[in-house]
């Protein structure tokens, strides 16, 4: 048996380990290199609504006055609020601004025409034409009427007969001749300046009319400046006791 001297054996050794590194090496040199890819999910954009394309108009300053309208032929504007139809049993409500009004299906000359436009919702600005009749049971009942929408702030022209009631928000009444005025619920009802005594506004006797007081106006014809302005022709300030 051929007997391999020992330095030989090493030697060898020392050369196989030095290949084996060698491959390694050169493997870890062709291997390609690895890349982390992070996927980043753009930010969300906001969801906005779109603009409408015809914005609703900026409703005007009506004030809070309440009115009582004299049996005849009305015509009146204001904030839609709501509108159920009478009964053979029971009245119906309208309701336009601050007023209520009575829609009746009985009584002298039913069937009665009232019609309410299908486009009005609660907070668009209406105008209504309708027949107020005499009752002493309840106010502002009425017959034959008609609801339709219209422009924001849109006022008839009066005049109207009615009677305006609220609680002084405030007044001027010291020099009427100049043009006084008292405001009811945030509502202006002007009574003074040029005008001939028949169409004058009597007054209360001096500090009945204090802020904060209830106050109707009487007997009264109202032209109407714009959607919260009045000029009161006639009638009387009267404290409601």
């Amino acid at each position: 048996m051929l007997k391999v001297p020992r330095r030989w054996v090493v030697v060898g050794l020392s050369l196989v380990a030095a290949v084996v590194a060698a491959i390694l090496v050169a493997s870890t040199a062709v291997r390609p290199l690895e890349t982390t890819v992070v996927v980043v999910s753009p930010t969300p954009t906001p969801l906005t609504a779109s603009p409408s394309s015809t914005p609703n108009a900026t409703l005007p300053q009506t004030g809070n006055a309440e009115y009582f309208f004299q049996p005849g032929v009305i015509r009146w504007c204001g904030t839609f609020g709501s509108y159920r139809a009478p009964s053979t049993t029971a009245s119906g409500e309208l309701k336009i601004g601050t007023t209520t009004f009575l829609p009746t299906a009985v009584g002298f000359g039913a069937p009665f025409t009232q019609r309410v436009a299908a486009d009005l919702r609660p907070g668009s600005w209406a105008c209504m034409t309708g027949t107020v009749i005499r009752s002493d049971t309840a106010a502002n009942q009425l017959t034959d009427l008609a609801v339709d929408s219209a422009s924001a702030g849109l006022m008839l022209p009066g005049p109207i007969r009615a009677t305006p009631c609220g609680p002084v928000s405030e007044f001027f009444v010291s020099d009427i001749p100049s043009g006084g005025y008292v405001s009811l619920a945030g509502t202006k009802f002007l009574i003074g300046g040029a005008r001939p005594a028949s169409e004058a506004v009597e007054l209360p006797p001096p500090g009945d009319l204090r802020i904060g007081v209830r106050v109707c106006i009487t007997g009264t014809s109202l032209t109407p400046i714009d959607a919260g302005t009045f000029i009161a022709t006639s009638g009387r300030v009267m404290v409601d006791r």
